[in-house]
């Protein structure tokens, strides 16, 4: 607490303002309307009882809302704060406040010890004159957030392993943020061209081999600077640089290749090199970074792992694919379009070669329109480089 700015007055208490209450209620009665009418619809279909779940969760969520508006206060006094809430209501004295920690649009007042409630606001700019709570908030207390983020400034400058000055542990954090900045906005750009290099042949064959080797950059510069370089997601408490971008979207873009770009046989086939991909791409992780001991950092890691060795080892397989093609046949059975936010077209192809039944395949706008229900189109078969067997199918 800022022992020295006083308190402006004795006790003040902070509502819902009018208008997002008007809103809030609004919404409940059209959540309530919505309950009436699962139920009604219920009692004319007496099967459907899925109706009436769906009517029990609508009036559920319109209660809430409806007491969580009309409960929510905070007041403040010389001694205490109080928050009140949907469930509970919880207080804090001001001489126990360690400070406060910020979260979009929440606020979260910490207590300085062990066993004391915190005081958690969401929604704080639904509340009416929420700027003078902020205002005081930020006046009386400390910023936690920036705290921890200055002392972690202060224990990179002053490791002995990121130099023998301070000077120079300055100069290398300034150079870490500029690299994992570019390496940051390399995965954003390569992620975009990822999304649409189909449109291009020319995008295509250059941007695949890109995305496959540029994480293994990210993983060397890591490795490089792993005392100053990390994998936690770039929030305001820390202040070490973050390769989490460049690793989120490189890998991702290659999984959303893979999954629209490749058709496999059978994934079963799959299993045996993605998993061989997860554990090299595991064990270099555990090697390199056994030191970041948080969650996060795991997590993080793990997630890359997991996307990043099936999008890679199924471009590898089909793009870099140069075994003969095995020609079959199949009769197109039917085609279907299903509207979303984009169109799919599908064909219903015959049995054809070890496929069994009628074989729903996704293919483009273009060879949906040329082919016709009851026409002979050609399947095409390659085993593949790490032997996943994969195909694609068309009229010619």
């Amino acid at each position: 607490m800022n022992t020295s700015t006083t308190l402006l007055y004795t006790e003040k208490e902070y509502n819902v303002s009018r208008g997002s209450k008007i809103l809030a209620y609004v919404f409940s009665v059209g959540l309530g309307v919505g309950a009436i009418a699962c139920f009604y619809l219920a009692s004319q279909k007496h099967t459907d009882s899925w109706y009436i779940w769906l009517g029990v969760g609508l009036l559920i969520l319109a209660v809430s809302l409806y007491i969580d508006c009309a409960r929510s206060k905070i007041i403040i006094s010389n001694e205490k704060i109080i928050v009140t809430g949907f469930f509970k209501t919880k207080e804090l004295l001001i001489k126990d406040i360690a400070g406060y920690k910020t979260d979009k649009n929440q606020i979260f007042i910490k207590p300085a010890a062990k066993g004391l409630p915190t005081l958690a606001v969401s929604g704080v700019t639904h509340y009416k004159d929420y700027e003078l709570l902020l205002m005081w908030i930020h006046t009386h207390f400390k910023d936690l957030d920036k705290q921890e983020y200055n002392n972690q400034v202060a224990k990179i400058l002053n490791s002995p392993d990121l130099g023998t000055s301070t000077k120079d542990r300055k100069a290398k954090l300034t150079q870490a943020r500029k690299t994992c900045k570019l390496l940051n906005i390399a995965g954003a750009v390569l992620l975009i061209a990822l999304l649409i290099c189909p449109i291009y042949p020319i995008l295509y064959k250059l941007t695949i081999p890109i995305a496959i080797g540029f994480p293994l950059l990210c993983i060397i510069i890591l490795y490089v600077n792993i005392d100053i370089i990390t994998l936690k997601d770039d929030d305001k408490t820390n202040a070490y640089p973050t390769l989490d971008t460049a690793f989120y979207t490189s890998g991702g873009g290659l999984l959303i290749r893979s999954l629209f770009d490749f058709k496999l046989m059978s994934y079963v086939d799959c299993l045996l090199p993605v998993t061989g991909f997860v554990v090299i791409l595991s064990l270099i992780f555990f090697l390199i970074c056994k030191s970041k001991n948080t969650f996060r950092f795991g997590a993080i890691a793990i997630f890359f792992v997991l996307i990043y060795s099936y999008g890679s080892c199924i471009e590898i397989n089909c793009n870099f694919d140069n075994n003969s093609l095995q020609i079959l046949y199949a009769k197109v059975m039917d085609k279907r379009t299903f509207s979303g936010k984009s169109t799919e077209y599908d064909l219903y192809l015959s049995q054809w070669g070890s496929q069994t039944g009628i074989q729903e395949t996704r293919v483009s706008h273009a060879l949906y329109d040329r082919v016709a229900k009851g026409q002979r189109i050609n399947v095409y078969v390659k085993p593949g480089l790490l032997r996943i067997p994969w195909f694609f199918v068309s009229d010619y």
